[in-house]
């Protein structure tokens, strides 16, 4: 079925790939006021949409606005228990619920965020605006007398696409067919069909299974069609810590027996640096699956080579490195995305796909 793009929200489908971002979480206080606000946002009242959807730009905008509800948004806006309730209980639970199961202990246990967020039915919606220079974050920023900003949270990009470690990102995201013919991100990854991001009536990675709309019936499509789950996640990387770690692996791999396997004499040269620098780089290579220059272990196993244009980037399977010779089988990138590579779920390689939109703060 055809899809419409105004009618889902534009940073599910596209990334906008501007440097600033600015997250507000709400609380809803006037429930009738907040849904006319929402309503105006989304042009249902006015007609002067201000949310960004995923159609087609003839100008590229200055800013960009989005909105993102909880369970416990939904209940305070006055959605129906009963169509609520046929939400996937992981949403309707909430993170700090399922804190357990997503490895959020010790450290990391809801009793250690930032205050709003420790209690699922605290945040009620996530206003986002991404935008070219801080008035245009501004000028969404002062929302609605029914909700009150409880937090806020300012991003910005760090230079030629790095992450804090150094290493290059934003290369691989899931491609939809139809949607992206003349992405530069190629990769040889199938496309994923459109069920992977949307709820609605869109074929999904598992075969015959479509997601459950809350509230579709015969002759409505039902709340949230064409809507998206969205984890909004703070973490905090330890930079400091990973260096050190791989400073003192590199020493321990150099005084192995076994080292020039790695790096043999005079290879160094290749990596512009001293013996120890070029084999930092290696072990932290083999913990990511890609060298700092955004390079895939599976086409530059041994050095990071001439770094390659975006569109090469991804243009690689695993299928020919069964064993991880080359990249290891349990490297970060490798982990997160067997692509082509045979693993122990042998038709779960490209069912898990997940679109990141993140910055850091």
């Amino acid at each position: 079925m055809s899809l419409e793009l105004d009618d889902v929200q534009g940073w599910v489908l596209r990334g906008y790939r501007v440097p600033l971002v600015r997250h507000l979480a709400v609380r809803v206080v006037d429930p009738h006021g907040a849904r006319r606000w929402i309503g105006q946002l989304a042009g249902t009242d006015a007609g002067n949409a201000q949310l960004q959807t995923a159609a087609a730009w003839s100008t590229k905008p200055t800013s960009m606005l989005n909105i993102a509800f909880t369970a416990a948004g939904l209940a305070a806006l006055g959605l129906d228990d009963a169509v609520l309730h046929e939400f996937a209980p992981e949403f309707r639970d909430g993170m700090p619920r399922r804190a357990l199961k997503l490895g959020d202990e010790g450290s990391s246990s809801p009793s250690t965020w930032l205050e709003p967020y420790r209690d699922r039915d605290t945040v009620h919606a996530i206003v986002t605006v991404h935008g070219q220079e801080v008035a245009d974050l501004e000028a969404h920023s002062h929302l609605d007398d029914s909700v009150r900003t409880l937090i806020t949270h300012d991003g910005a990009g760090l230079p030629d696409d790095k992450v804090v470690f150094g290493y290059r990102d934003n290369i691989s995201q899931p491609r939809f067919r139809d949607l992206h013919p003349d992405d530069p991100h190629f990769d040889e990854q199938p496309y994923a069909p459109l069920g992977v991001a949307l709820l609605g009536n869109y074929d999904t990675s598992f075969e015959g299974l479509r997601w459950r709309v809350p509230g579709a019936s015969a002759t409505t499509r039902g709340f949230g069609y064409n809507g998206s789950f969205n984890a909004f996640r703070i973490l905090r990387q330890n930079a400091g810590a990973f260096d050190r770690y791989v400073a003192e692996a590199a020493t321990e791999v150099l005084d192995h027996p076994a080292a020039e396997a790695l790096l043999p004499k005079g290879a160094e040269d290749a990596f512009g640096g001293s013996r120890h620098d070029a084999m930092r780089t290696i072990v932290a290579a083999k913990l990511l699956g890609r060298w700092p220059n955004g390079n895939s272990l599976d086409t530059d196993p041994d050095t990071p080579g001439t770094p390659l244009p975006i569109d090469k980037l991804s243009r690689f399977n695993y299928r020919d490195d069964p064993d991880g010779q080359r990249c290891p089988i349990a490297s970060h990138v490798r982990r997160a995305n067997p692509r082509g590579a045979t693993i122990v779920q042998r038709y779960a390689n490209h069912t898990r796909r997940i679109i990141r939109r993140g910055m850091p703060f």
